[in-house]
């Protein structure tokens, strides 16, 4: 079975979303000028032997996260144009847990041989060793980078039975009682996203923990268990399309979309974003809240990394690079990943390395915010 009609039949068998999004995965497929019935050879990167010297080598990818959400549909959807291209087998295995750190640790701790890398989220990495975790699971000092799949984009929403309507109710809403906000870890884009968002733009806020997965956050704040969530646009869509939630914010320095939903959604970040208007207003440090956003901004934008582990043959890494470009940069793939709604941005490993050190310079402006909304998170406690 070819790449495309792969795809096709992972998307019939696994994706839940409205029936509307199987026809058009199929319609972009046959229309991609890549489709199922063609050769799917033409524009390959790697040799024909691949990247490995025995034929049919086996390849595990590790996926920090369950079956059904972002990490695991990106993966599923890249998997059969990135065997074509490296010449493997590649077996997908979900090891959700702690974060995605038990995934992360997985690929860390495997043989360099390339017979072992993986999706892991670059900001949760971050997170935890900004956290004093003592995680060992450095983005650049324990994996070797093979590129980005595509960035994190999240939204703050609200649910459309709260009665909150913009970011501005939630900040009245604040100065009388705590808004709570549902996480599932310190190095999720819900605690991420919440915390330092709420920080500037001084919001009392309170966190309830304990969640699995964005699933489970984005059906409780839809029955009222909470009042905010922050998660990525993409993985939201169909919600706030049905008008089950309302997005109120927009995690970003520069629009995140062009969708009509996000077309009165404010900006955190930017010289005329919230944060900054918030802090002229209090008179506060206009320039030090513009950096603050963005360099949450910057944290998500490294969102999804292909990683294996340290120490792989420079030319093994440059060849899984290298069909890695070829596979994301594939037309079915693209089409594919489209038609679920998502919007991949690939970045080869030298851009992100580049990417990933200026990231890392500005870490020490978020240190401080998270490090004390870790503590109200473990203590129960509100930020006011």
């Amino acid at each position: 079975m070819n790449p495309e009609s792969r795809v096709v039949s992972f998307a019939l068998r696994t994706l839940r979303g409205p029936g509307s999004h199987f026809v058009a995965m199929l319609v972009a497929l046959l229309s991609s000028g890549c489709g199922p019935f063609e050769d799917p050879s033409e524009g390959a990167a790697a040799s024909a032997s691949g990247c490995f010297p025995t034929e049919g080598p086996t390849v595990r990818w590790i996926v920090g996260a369950s079956a059904g959400g972002g990490f695991d549909i990106y993966s599923r959807l890249l998997e059969p144009f990135y065997e074509t291209a490296i010449g493997a087998e590649i077996v997908i295995e979900n090891r959700a847990g702690a974060g995605g750190r038990m995934a992360a640790r997985t690929i860390r701790d495997a043989d360099p041989d390339g017979r072992t890398i993986g999706l892991v989220s670059a900001f949760s990495l971050f997170v935890w060793e900004l956290s004093g975790s003592g995680s060992g699971l450095h983005p650049t000092g324990d994996f070797t980078v093979l590129g980005q799949v595509s960035p994190s984009h999240p939204v703050w929403l609200t649910s459309a039975e709260s009665g909150y309507r913009s970011v501005y109710d939630l900040i009245e809403h604040s100065t009388s009682e705590p808004i709570l906000a549902g996480v599932t870890s310190i190095g999720s884009t819900d605690f991420v996203s919440v915390s330092v968002a709420a920080a500037l733009l001084g919001l009392d806020v309170a966190y309830l923990p304990g969640y699995p997965g964005s699933r489970e956050t984005s059906m409780d704040l839809i029955r009222g268990e909470f009042d905010l969530l922050g998660v990525t646009f993409e993985s939201i869509l169909d919600r706030i399309e049905s008008g089950d939630v309302i997005p109120v914010l927009q995690i970003a320095d520069r629009p995140i979309s062009n969708h009509p939903e996000l077309a009165e959604v404010p900006l955190l970040g930017g010289a005329d974003g919230l944060a900054a208007q918030v802090a002229r207003q209090r008179g506060e440090d206009v320039e030090r809240a513009v950096e603050v956003a963005g360099a949450v901004s910057n944290l998500f934008s490294m969102g999804r990394l292909v990683v294996g582990p340290k120490g792989l043959d420079p030319e093994l890494s440059a060849c899984l690079s290298d069909g890695l470009a070829t596979a994301a940069r594939d037309p079915g793939f693209v089409s594919a990943a489209s038609a679920t709604r998502r919007e991949p941005e690939f970045a080869d490993a030298a851009t992100v390395m580049v990417d990933l050190e200026r990231i890392e310079d500005e870490l020490s402006w978020l240190a401080p915010i998270l490090d004390r909304h870790a503590e109200l998170l473990r203590t129960g406690a509100s930020s006011r």
